[in-house]
């Protein structure tokens, strides 16, 4: 079982064509907690998903996660809006612009976040995720675009509880430049290429991306790191659990929204099969 806190979000993505015309737009699930423990779901695992969102949030959203299998104890903010994401798609890249809304409030989530679990914090501010260490017994954390809020000190509090830290190459950057060092918990930098993965400060391996059409990148990174944390749960080592990493966001990408092409866990072992040669 696996607790996963953070955003919960509304997703608009337009895809952009010539450079300037919206091709196509809609609205779709996302936000970056509700996006793993999806993913996390219907890879066989069972998930607590603990939100906040404002008075406006959709009913056919909390229908989606219940059916999905996600058990979602969510905090409703009447008079504040659900955080929403405005993605602009660029022939598979993306651009987004997010307003945080009821997830400004987070902090608020802190008393119905329950002690002793093992959390998968994806993204939200320093103090919550401090919060959320705190009481819990290990964390896997993604600070994500939000890493600009934090300092050193925030670092070292939080890294006390982490068992894997995840990073994006840019994020990465901005790690060692404000806390200087490597952490000593399992580190994960994923890029466009694959994942790199450090252990006590070394590089102990790298997973090559999963090649596949790009359609929208929305999510994949959640994806990845919902399916690490559960392979590492399930006991698969690092590197490998990179690589279901990969493959998994490798279905995230071939359809427009982050929880659109959700696969099984069935699905998986046969493209990880397929593209790295070996059975899981």
């Amino acid at each position: 079982m696996i607790s996963v806190t953070g955003h919960i979000a509304i997703d608009e993505i337009m895809k952009i064509k010539n450079g300037r015309y919206v091709e196509s737009f809609g609205l779709f699930y996302g936000g970056g907690a509700a996006n793993s423990s999806v993913v996390a779901s219907r890879l066989e695992e069972e998930v607590d998903l603990y939100g906040i969102v404002g008075g406006d949030f959709p009913k056919d959203y909390l229908s989606h996660l219940e059916s999905s299998g996600v058990r979602a104890h969510l905090k409703f903010l009447s008079e504040e809006r659900t955080a929403r994401a405005w993605i602009l798609n660029f022939e598979g890249r993306n651009i987004s612009y997010f307003y945080w809304g009821a997830s400004k409030m987070m902090e608020e989530l802190l008393e119905d976040i329950p002690d002793g679990k093992d959390f998968l914090i994806i993204t939200g501010s320093p103090e919550f995720c401090i919060g959320v260490s705190d009481v819990s017994e290990r964390v896997f954390i993604d600070p994500g675009p939000d890493i600009v809020l934090w300092t050193k000190d925030d670092f070292s509090k939080v890294l006390e509880k982490t068992e894997v830290l995840f990073l994006n190459a840019e994020e990465f950057k901005y790690f060692l430049r404000i806390y200087g060092e490597l952490p000593t918990c399992e580190l994960v930098v994923t890029s466009e290429l694959g994942a790199k993965v450090f252990e006590e400060g070394e590089l102990i391996g790298f997973a090559k991306a999963v090649r596949t059409r790009v359609v929208d990148p929305t999510g994949a990174g959640d994806a990845f790191r919902a399916a690490y944390v559960i392979s590492r749960k399930r006991g698969y080592e690092p590197v490998e659990s990179a690589k279901i990493g990969n493959c998994v966001s490798s279905f995230i990408v071939e359809e427009v929204g982050a929880q659109t092409n959700v696969p099984g866990w069935r699905e998986v072992k046969k493209r990880f099969l397929q593209y790295y040669g070996s059975p899981i």
